[in-house]
This record gives C-alpha cells, sequence and structure tokens, in this order.
C-alpha cells in the first residue's frame, strides 16, 4: 500500500508539474506574440520582471520611464494566463520642473479580465507621460506568475486584445427599458415557418404535440424524447383572442434533476429550446407566459447523433460533443475518433499528428457544471477557436491539414475544477 501511495503522490506530482509547465508555455508565448504586436506598431518595449505570487498577496514595483522615450504614452502591462484573475493600481510620480520634487498623481486601478490589465497615462499636449511610477498588484484567489512590461506609444497604438484576439472580451452595456411582448402573427403560418425551418436545417422527424396553459398562462409536462439533438417550439395559439400580446418563456430539464438543459428567457412570443440528449429518456418541460388558458402546440424536430461518438461515453458527454457539432453545423463524423485525450484543470497543449490534405474536427466535452473551457487549434500561423461556456459545455473545431503533418491543440479549462475530453476525428473517407 505505502508503494502504491508513492507511487500516486510521485504521479500527482508530475501532473501538476506538467500542467504549471503547460501553464507557463502559454504565458511565454502570448507575452512573445504581444511584444512582437507592439514593436510592429512602432511602440518601445522593455519586460520589467516576472511576478510570482502567492494567493491575495500583494507586490509593489517600482517603473522606469526611458529618459529618452519621446513618445506620449507610457503602457503598463501585467500578463498572466487567461484564467488568473488579480488587481494592478498604478501610482505615478512626475518630476517637477526645476524643484526635483515628487507630485502623487490620481491612482490608476483596474480588476484583470481575460488574465490581463492595460494601465495606460498619456501626457498633455506635446509633453510625455510622467517618467516614474510605482504599481501594485494583487492576487486573487489562486497562485500564478505576472509578466510585466513597459509599453512606450504614440495615441492610437492597437489595444491588448487586439493583439491577442482570444483574449478580447465583450463590453457590458448598460440596462435598458425593452418594452412589453411583440405582437404575434398569426399562429396557422408560426407553426408552418417552425416545420419548414426544421426540414431545411435536415430534421429527420418533426413532431406536434398540443396542450393547454392554465388560467395564469403556465404549464409543466414530461416529455419521452429519443437519443439526438432537438429543437422544441412552444407556440401559442391566440386566434380566439388576436389583439392579446404573450410572451412565452420555457426550460427543459433532465428528469429527476436541477440542471437545466436549455432555458429561453428572450422577449418573443414563442418559445425556442434546442439541446442534445446523448440517450433516450424523459425530460420535463416547463412554460410561463401564454397571457391565459390558451392553446400551446410543442414542435419536436429531431436530429441523430453523430454515428462516430463513441457508444462506451457516458451519455452526458455523448450530449456535450453531440451539441457543439450541432451548433456549429459541423461535418458529421462517421467513424470512431483517431484520438481521444482526458484532461484536467488549467492548461493543456496536445500534439496532433495529421495527414497531408486531409480535414479534421476536434471536440471536447466538460465533466462538472461551473465549470468552462476554451478549445483551439494551431497550424503554423493558423489558429481556430471554440468556447464551452457554462450553459454550453461543449466545444468543436473544423479544420484542414493543407500541407502540414503536424498540429496542436491547446484547452484551457477553467472555474469549478473537474475534467476535460478531447476528440479528434478525421472527416471523410
Amino acid at each position: 500500500m505505502r508503494r502504491i501511495a508513492a507511487a500516486l503522490s510521485a504521479l500527482s506530482a508530475l501532473l501538476v508539474m506538467s500542467l504549471a509547465g503547460a501553464a507557463r508555455a502559454e504565458l511565454e508565448d502570448d507575452a512573445a506574440r504581444l511584444v512582437r504586436g507592439y514593436v510592429a506598431e512602432g511602440a518601445r518595449v522593455r519586460r520589467v520582471a516576472t511576478v510570482f505570487l502567492n494567493p491575495r498577496e500583494t507586490r509593489h514595483l517600482a517603473i522606469m520611464r526611458s529618459p529618452s522615450s519621446k513618445e506620449p504614452c507610457t503602457s503598463i502591462v501585467a500578463l498572466g494566463v487567461r484564467e488568473l484573475a488579480f488587481r494592478a493600481e498604478l501610482l505615478t510620480a512626475s518630476l517637477a520642473r526645476g524643484s526635483g520634487a515628487a507630485v502623487k498623481a490620481v491612482p490608476l486601478g483596474s480588476e484583470s479580465r481575460a488574465g490581463f490589465v492595460v494601465l495606460a497615462r498619456c501626457g498633455d499636449g506635446p509633453s510625455p507621460a510622467p517618467l516614474a511610477a510605482e504599481i501594485v498588484v494583487t492576487m486573487a484567489g489562486t497562485r500564478g506568475a505576472l509578466e510585466l512590461f513597459v509599453v512606450e506609444h504614440a495615441h492610437g497604438t492597437k489595444r491588448l486584445d487586439e493583439l491577442l484576439p482570444e483574449r478580447a472580451v465583450g463590453p457590458t452595456a448598460a440596462a435598458h427599458d425593452v418594452g412589453g411582448p411583440l405582437a404575434a402573427a398569426a399562429f396557422p403560418g408560426r407553426l408552418s415557418r417552425v416545420r419548414a425551418s426544421a426540414q431545411r436545417d435536415g430534421a429527420v422527424a418533426v413532431v406536434a404535440v398540443e396542450t393547454r396553459a392554465s388560467a395564469v398562462g403556465s404549464g409543466a409536462l414530461r416529455l419521452k424524447l429519443t437519443a439526438g439533438c432537438h429543437r422544441l417550439h412552444l407556440l401559442a395559439d391566440a386566434s380566439a383572442a388576436p389583439e392579446l400580446r404573450f410572451d412565452v418563456d420555457a426550460e427543459v430539464r433532465l428528469l429527476g434533476t436541477s440542471e437545466s438543459l436549455r432555458v429561453d428567457r428572450a422577449i418573443l412570443p414563442d418559445a425556442r429550446l434546442d439541446f442534445c440528449l446523448g440517450e433516450s429518456g424523459a425530460v420535463d418541460l416547463g412554460y410561463v407566459g401564454s397571457g391565459g388558458p390558451l392553446p400551446l402546440t410543442i414542435v419536436d424536430a429531431l436530429w441523430p447523433l453523430p454515428r462516430g461518438l463513441p457508444e462506451r461515453w457516458p451519455s452526458a458527454l455523448r450530449s456535450e460533443v453531440a451539441w457543439a457539432m450541432f451548433r456549429r453545423r459541423a461535418p458529421q463524423v462517421i467513424e470512431p475518433p483517431v484520438l481521444e485525450v482526458l484532461g484536467g484543470h488549467g492548461a493543456t497543449r496536445v500534439p496532433l499528428e495529421l495527414e497531408r490534405g486531409a480535414c479534421y474536427l476536434a471536440a471536447l466535452g466538460l465533466d462538472r457544471p461551473g465549470s468552462s473551457a476554451r478549445l483551439m487549434v494551431r497550424l503554423g500561423e493558423r489558429q481556430q477557436h471554440d468556447d464551452a461556456s457554462l450553459e454550453e459545455r461543449g466545444a468543436a473545431v473544423a479544420f484542414c491539414s493543407g500541407g502540414d503533418e503536424r498540429a496542436r491543440a491547446e484547452i484551457e479549462l477553467r472555474g469549478a475544477g473537474g475534467t476535460f475530453r478531447l476528440a479528434l476525428w478525421r472527416l471523410g473517407t
């Protein structure tokens, strides 16, 4: 037993070292790309330090601008791996002319997003930015490394998320009043369009079930569904009250669970739920918002699971990978995967051996709610990526090798831990 425990301990240590090494290599690669991008923009870039911080540790570092620089702007860049959370604050001190006294400026601080913070100061008019500064970095709940850079540049230089596009994070819009429900078109036309859309998209079966909402416009029912990808539409028939406006919202869950397969809260008359099931079984469907005891028609369109999904996989994994393929309208996989990889939290790199001129599909699924991942495939200078989010826990990327015989899959698993399974299929025969 001692030998087994020692072996397991050594294996765990090797795994931690492997993941840490992969994360470090990822950071070094991003740092090199960042420097090349800024230099191509005409900026002067200087790496200040590599800082290792423990959870909730704070570090103060002095930053000096090049005295000979004529650029009006100085940016201090703190760069970590994408999932790293930290705060950076810049305290500037400009030298007052003729006095040598340091004048404290208003602190400039920011929480990291996608593993980076950029703190920029520009001088007024022709004057350059302040010569001296102090950056204060505080790590959040995990240990990690930060690369610190001083970038001296002109106005209008590209942002960091333009130089590293995989780290782009969209803006959050202010909340607005979106108004009331929209007027619904006539029921027969809506039903006809839903059927026609499913058939155009290749559904192998389209089945309709009729029910009636309660007096308050809500209801629930249990559906027995076949394994595959489903598109459920809920359409209320207000033919008897054409002036009525309604907004049907719905949620579907696996039988006996509290985890949603899909939720529709859109402000539209009809609800739509797209999801995949790794095996046949029952689901619970609940809905609200029909405005009263209206007749409802539930349309279920079915697409079969890809034949190349291994039957030995757990049902949840089959459903997640199938959903990623369905969502991306990926090419059909017919044969079993040529490669399978099981990985853990953090950054993982997987070398891929390819045939020249062949096309492939890489897909992954997650085993734990509350986690998310990014799948990226690199072929030379080319790269493609897809995200497995907290709700959509699968990702898929299709690509062709061209003249390359090697590629690299990079998986970044974030959130509540757990594992991922990556599979690679060769497309065609």
